[in-house]
């Protein structure tokens, strides 16, 4: 068969598709999963205010498989990982909480729920005390692939089997199940999970039913796509989500501490600069402005960096933020987008303007563009840009295949170099 260039979707052995094939080691035809302009990415991750409505109805042939690493700290409140529940009292339960302790509940029957803190030993097992069993393991914060049927749930290659104890008939739930939390009776739970999401199949008994996978849109919007149903599932919750390549940049390229500009050097970003522009950065400063300022019809537009820590935003004279000393790295991020109006800088917050601007110019890095331009003097060690409140640049200091230094976006995949004079200067990673 000659494949080459050719159209082909899909190559089926019976009803099973084939992925890839070779001739010898050379991958010459791959099976097309994603639609176009889509780029899938090794996970999403969630703050705790991120969560899918799948749209599943839970059966009792239901089986999960669940692909995720916890960011939650032990002793932190619960979180759910997954589940749909009308009425505890009224059966239609199905869900998987980690506890406080980093103990495993499994609440899958009417009824049939496990609690327990861990075994004295830091083992898992089930408390004499519970009549329903428990998993523990101390590792959740490890990357780990749960699979969880009515009767077994599978952690790595540790299972327990719950069947001599889930023994009342299954009711089945009229909720979707939620990824990321729990369907209270059509209401997302208070605790969602927190941490990074690989993957998550359902199957029933052996078919597959649902096959979602971490990707960015064609608008880089991050979203799990389903290989089988071919739709895409998008944040339900609050704020949006992270996410992450397996390799943050090119190959051939060396990942930097930061870039530092000594006054003549900058990044266009390419992202005009009005009350829909947000971002969150990591850096120090000597002296001087960057980002966009400008006047129209004799009114002021600022989105910028001023003076001493400060920033400056919409069409008053007002700033924020507070006093930084000179060369001394922090955090600052602002979002204007809907609710989200304010800015963290270090731990300073403050409300911001809720009026629409517009510089009608880009957003520099280490300058400021528009009517009156300034130089700036320090170091960005990270940059990420979001508009409309969807992540849009993700910025990593770099050296490219030449050691030449530059600006690599995780988002649109494309290097960003200087486009002043001189060379920036940077700091490598000890």
């Amino acid at each position: 068969m000659r494949v080459g260039n050719s159209n082909i979707k899909d190559i089926l052995i019976g009803e099973n598709p084939i992925v890839k094939i070779y001739k010898g080691l050379e991958v010459v035809w791959k099976r097309k999963e994603l639609p176009d302009g889509y780029r899938q990415v090794a996970y999403l991750e969630s703050a705790g205010t991120q969560w899918i409505d799948t749209g599943y109805l839970v059966k009792s042939n239901t089986i999960i498989e669940f692909d995720f690493q916890s960011t939650k700290e032990y002793g932190d409140t619960y979180e759910v990982f997954f589940g749909t529940q009308v009425d505890a009292s009224l059966g239609g339960r199905c869900y998987i909480v980690a506890g406080a302790q980093q103990n495993l509940q499994i609440n899958y029957p009417r009824n049939a729920y496990t609690y327990a803190s861990p075994n004295s030993n830091g083992t898992y097992g089930r408390n004499s005390a519970d009549t329903y069993p428990y998993a523990f393991w101390s590792s959740l914060r490890s990357l780990y692939t749960m699979n969880i049927s009515r009767r077994t749930i599978q952690v790595d290659d540790r299972t327990w089997n719950f069947s001599s104890y889930m023994t009342e008939d299954f009711v089945t739930p009229t909720n979707s199940l939620y990824l990321l939390t729990r369907n209270n009776n059509g209401v997302p739970y208070n605790y969602c999970a927190k941490g990074k999401l690989y993957g998550f199949k359902i199957k029933e008994d052996e078919e597959l039913i649902m096959d979602l996978i971490p990707c960015l849109d064609d608008e880089y919007v991050p979203c799990m796509y389903d290989t089988v149903s071919k739709e895409t599932f998008y944040n339900s919750g609050t704020g949006i989500f992270e996410w992450g390549d397996e390799t943050d940049i090119p190959e051939n390229y060396t990942r930097l501490s930061y870039l530092e500009s000594t006054g003549t050097q900058y990044i266009d970003t390419g992202i005009n600069a009005d009350n829909k522009l947000g971002f969150e950065t990591r850096m120090s400063y000597n002296s001087g402005r960057f980002g966009a300022h400008n006047i129209i019809n004799s009114i002021t537009h600022r989105h910028h960096f001023y003076d001493n820590g400060y920033w400056g935003f919409g069409v008053t004279s007002t700033y924020y933020g507070g006093l930084h000393q000179i060369d001394t790295p922090y955090k600052v991020s602002c979002n204007f987008y809907n609710d989200y109006k304010y800015i963290d800088n270090d731990g300073m917050t403050n409300e911001l303007p809720n009026t629409a601007f517009d510089t009608e110019v880009n957003f520099y890095l280490f300058r400021r563009n528009g009517l009156y331009p300034m130089n700036f003097t320090g170091k960005i060690y990270y940059f990420k840009m979001t508009y409309e409140n969807i992540l849009v640049r993700d910025f990593i200091p770099c050296l490219d295949e030449n050691n030449k230094p530059c600006l690599y976006d995780r988002v649109t995949q494309r290097t960003f170099y200087n486009a002043g004079t001189g060379e920036f200067l940077y700091g490598e990673i000890n």
